[in-house]
């Protein structure tokens, strides 16, 4: 962490359109995240762990991406580009499928 504070920039601009610090939980659409993320059984796993080399649909992703009354986990929801074809819309993958 830490990291220099952002003031804001007090010049002609009246506007008050300075450069926020984004937050780090924002996600890019239809990208995963890197890093460990809790599954279904709440171990922590990574989305290279969650696609597993099998594109489609899998049993491991329909526990994690939520399918059907599976919930969406923490790793389902880290996992946008992997989980793209349970919830396209929510994780920004409309596009995806289009391109192919």
């Amino acid at each position: 962490g830490g990291g220099m504070a952002i003031t804001p920039f007090k010049g002609n601009s009246n506007n008050g359109d300075y450069i926020r610090p984004s937050p780090v939980s924002q996600q890019r659409p239809c990208q995963d995240s890197e890093g460990l993320f809790l599954n279904h059984l709440l171990n922590q796993k990574t989305c290279e762990w969650l696609y597993n080399d099998k594109p489609g649909q899998t049993d491991r992703k329909d526990k994690n991406c939520g399918f059907a009354n599976y919930p969406v986990t923490q790793l389902g929801q880290a996992c946008r580009k992997t989980c793209g074809l349970y919830h396209p819309k929510r994780n920004g993958c409309e596009m995806l499928t289009m391109m192919n």
